[in-house]
């Protein structure tokens, strides 16, 4: 499915901002280096989960609590990222409704 791949490599690419560049990144979302090394191993993995599982629903799931969280963590700090993030979420939850109902018509 090309939104989850598309997906997988948004979370690639962030994962490689918040380790390659972390000081900054970190700045930006109003969370502490560590926070964003963390956040940066967490999808470096999401993004290995996403794009090279068959079965994408469970990794959809888990990018769909991961950025729900980010949004409650970043929010009073940074609203607008914030907003990036709950867009993710998003994007997460509509990808994992329309892999849901592929494997139910299969």
């Amino acid at each position: 499915m090309r939104s989850t791949r598309l997906l997988g490599a948004m979370c690639a690419a962030f994962a490689a901002l918040a380790l390659g560049r972390t000081e900054p990144t970190a700045a930006a979302c109003g969370v502490s280096d560590d926070t964003m090394r963390t956040m940066g191993v967490r999808d470096l993995a999401s993004a290995i989960t996403l794009l090279t599982a068959t079965d994408v629903r469970g990794p959809l799931v888990a990018r769909l609590l991961i950025d729900s969280a980010d949004t409650a963590l970043i929010i009073r700090r940074k609203p607008a990222i914030a907003a990036m993030a709950a867009a993710f979420a998003v994007w997460s939850a509509l990808t994992l409704v329309a892999a849901c109902r592929r494997s139910h018509t299969e």
